[in-house]
C-alpha cells in the first residue's frame, strides 16, 4: 500500500530529525526513537503509543500483508495528529530552544531550558 509506505517514510524522517537534534546515537528503529523522545520529554507517551501502532500497521502493509480497511482508516485518522505533534516539536526545537553544552555528560544540543541538560539533568548555576 503506497499510502502506508508514505506514512512510514514521513514518520521516520520526522523522528530522525528530532532525534538528531539530541545527539541520538542508539538503534535507528522508529520504536527506539519514539521512546528516546518520550524520555527527553519531546513527545508524550500517548503520542509514542500511537506512533508505535501506526508503524506496526504501516510495516505490515509495506511488507505485502493485506491490511483490513479498519486499520487503514485508523492510520488515516491518527497520522495527521501525530504529524502535527512531530512538526510542532521540530519547529520548537529548531527555533525556540536553548543550546546546551553540558560539562558533566558532554551533551551538546537543544534544551528546553537555558541551564538544564536534557540528557543527564545537570543544572548549571551560570547566568
Amino acid at each position: 500500500n503506497i499510502y502506508l509506505f508514505q506514512v512510514r517514510l514521513s514518520l521516520e524522517k520526522q523522528l530522525s530529525a528530532l532525534c538528531n537534534m539530541f545527539q541520538y546515537g542508539e538503534r535507528r528503529s522508529m520504536y527506539s526513537m519514539a521512546q528516546f523522545l518520550v524520555q527527553h520529554e519531546v513527545i508524550d507517551r500517548r503520542t509514542a503509543g500511537l506512533i508505535r501502532e501506526v508503524i506496526t500497521i504501516a510495516n505490515r502493509g509495506v511488507h505485502g500483508e493485506i491490511i483490513d480497511n479498519d486499520y487503514i482508516q485508523f492510520v488515516r485518522k491518527t497520522y495527521p495528529m501525530i504529524k502535527y505533534t512531530l512538526d510542532k516539536a521540530n519547529d520548537f526545537y529548531s527555533n525556540n530552544s536553548f543550546y546546551c553544552e553540558c560539562p558533566k555528560c558532554h551533551y551538546q544540543g537543544p534544551s528546553k531550558y537555558s541551564n538544564v541538560c536534557p540528557k543527564c539533568g545537570f543544572t548549571s548555576d551560570d547566568d
